[in-house]
């Protein structure tokens, strides 16, 4: 669910966008376009877990 919510077109992550200059490396992220195939690789490599995982941190 996860995985799906960060795929559409009105979400953004900003990981610990501390600085400005973290906000605007982060936003040029807008301008990266994954294939279905590049989803279907990154799904393969990190499949969604199957129970409650505690963040590291958190």
């Amino acid at each position: 669910m996860l995985a799906w919510v960060m795929r559409t077109q009105d979400v953004i992550a900003i990981p610990k966008a501390s600085s400005i200059a973290h906000v605007e490396e982060n936003a040029r992220s807008l301008d990266i376009s994954l294939t279905e195939e590049d989803l279907r690789d990154i799904d393969k490599a990190f499949p969604a877990p199957t129970h409650k995982i505690h963040l590291a941190g958190w």
